[in-house]
């Protein structure tokens, strides 16, 4: 009985961890999302999502991960100061706007949109939508 239940658990929250990206990719109006947690008091990504277009069709195709650092995946110094500020960053063009905050990461990609947002609900864990 305790193994099932810790199974369903388990099912439970990467569920919940998909529907979640899912949502946040949605509300952004973003091709990709990750969510970050902090994990022994490290911000790590948990879930990532990505909108993949075809024939007028939204179809999301969502990842959960086991604490990837957020080192050289994302712009580390945006995520540090939602980190410790907790405002939300909105940069309607990324290129441009985010000159000081943008690093190496994003030199192939070149978003237009890019946003963190800081929310805290019992734990406190960042959305970070490209």
């Amino acid at each position: 009985m305790k193994a099932s239940q810790a199974i369903s658990r388990e099912i439970e929250l990467e569920q919940l961890l998909r529907s979640l990206v899912q949502v946040l990719i949605q509300n952004a109006g973003a091709q990709t999302g990750f969510l970050i947690l902090e994990n022994a008091g490290e911000w790590v990504i948990e879930a990532t999502g990505q909108l993949n277009d075809s024939d007028d069709e939204n179809v999301y195709t969502t990842q959960v991960l086991q604490s990837v650092p957020i080192i050289n995946r994302l712009p580390e110094s945006i995520i540090n100061y939602v980190i410790r500020t907790h405002e939300t960053i909105i940069l309607n063009d990324a290129t441009r706007e985010g000159i000081l905050f943008m690093n190496h990461t994003f030199n192939s990609t070149k978003p237009n949109l890019f946003s963190v947002y800081h929310c805290s609900i019992r734990l406190s864990w960042l959305a970070c939508c490209i």
